[in-house]
C-alpha cells in the first residue's frame, strides 16, 4: 500500500474515532487481536426512510490475514 494512502487512512480513522468513540472502542476490542477463521460478522444498515439491509459473512483464512494487515497498517 502506498504510504500516502496509509496516512490518509489513518487520518480518516482518527476522525471516525473522535466522532464515534464507543463504536471504535468496541471495534478495537473486537478486531484488535484479529479474527480467527470461522468468525461470523453481521452488518446491519438502516437508512432514514428505507428498509434495513443486512449481510452476514464468515471469516475465511484469507479474510483473517487481510484484517490482520489492516490492523497493523492502522496502528
Amino acid at each position: 500500500m502506498n504510504p500516502t494512502a496509509i496516512l490518509k487512512l489513518k487520518e480518516v480513522f482518527s476522525v471516525l474515532k473522535r466522532n464515534h468513540p464507543k463504536a471504535l472502542d468496541y471495534l478495537g476490542k473486537t478486531f484488535g487481536q484479529g479474527l480467527e477463521p470461522g468468525t461470523e460478522l453481521e452488518l446491519l444498515v438502516t437508512r432514514p426512510g428505507q428498509n434495513t439491509g443486512r449481510v452476514k459473512v464468515t471469516v475465511s483464512p484469507s479474510d483473517a490475514a487481510a484484517i490482520q494487515e489492516l490492523i497493523r497498517a492502522l496502528k
